[in-house]
């Protein structure tokens, strides 16, 4: 029932002890629901769990701004930083989201899903610099990188549109 999932999710999100893959699935999915805010927060600072980032993010408090954005840089966490930016797209996230893009078109592996996370969070900001960033991918003579990142701007384009990126369809 619903009075049972409600008491076993706050089970999971208060107790302590509890380190379970439930809690992190809960975390994920958890809606921004003010009476769990102050324990998402802790969670955050003191367990440092990458998935309590996103629930955080999801309350969209310029208070955790700096929390959310202290993810970045390190590679075990990157992927839900960008998660949470897309769920909480602040403007003083934008200048991380941007160095990113630019740092992992360098290299030459690609971590698929933190691509398709950033080209869906870097859709949210539809300015000029995004659309110059996502024509890159248009314009690329690498056919795999074209073909595995088109797609993946393709979807993101298409689940956040903006009439800014409409042309961008056209060449995928």
């Amino acid at each position: 029932s619903d009075k049972q999932k409600a008491i076993i999710d706050s089970i999971l999100i208060f107790d302590k002890s509890i380190l379970l893959e439930n809690k992190n699935t809960l975390l994920s999915n958890l809606k921004p629901e003010p009476q769990y805010y102050n324990r998402i927060r802790e969670i955050v600072k003191t367990e440092k769990i990458p998935v309590a980032f996103l629930a955080l993010a999801r309350f969209q408090n310029s208070n955790d701004i700096e929390i959310i954005k202290s993810l970045f840089g390190r590679e075990d966490s990157e992927y839900y930083a960008v998660y949470s930016v897309r769920e909480f797209p602040d403007k003083s996230f934008y200048p991380v989201l941007v160095n990113l893009f630019e740092k992992e078109w360098k290299k030459k592996l690609y971590d698929y899903p933190l691509w398709r996370i950033l080209y869906q969070a870097l859709a949210k900001y539809p300015l000029k610099k995004t659309y110059e960033l996502f024509e890159r991918t248009t314009k690329t003579n690498d056919s795999f990188r074209y073909q595995t990142l088109g797609k993946y701007l393709k979807i993101a384009i298409t689940k956040y549109p903006n009439p800014m990126f409409e042309p961008l369809k056209e060449k995928i």
